[in-house]
């Protein structure tokens, strides 16, 4: 299945979400073990991250749709 261009960004941040969840939970997990950051500030980071991507997937799709 071929996919579109212009939904090439927003299926490319879909697909890596879940890998990009655990990559930077592991990271996160690592900073806090460290001493690097506090706890709170850690799951701040990871919700901050998870929410950018959710509202980047959302942007592209809007933007890609009113192209239509």
């Amino acid at each position: 299945m071929l996919v579109q261009k212009k939904w090439a960004k927003v299926l490319g941040l879909a697909i890596s979400f879940p890998s990009s969840i655990f990559g930077v939970a592991l990271i996160v997990e690592t900073l806090i073990e460290n001493d690097v950051v506090s706890k709170k500030i850690g799951w701040l980071l990871f919700i901050v991250f998870i929410v950018n991507t959710i509202s980047l997937m959302v942007w592209y799709a809007l933007k890609v749709k009113t192209k239509d």
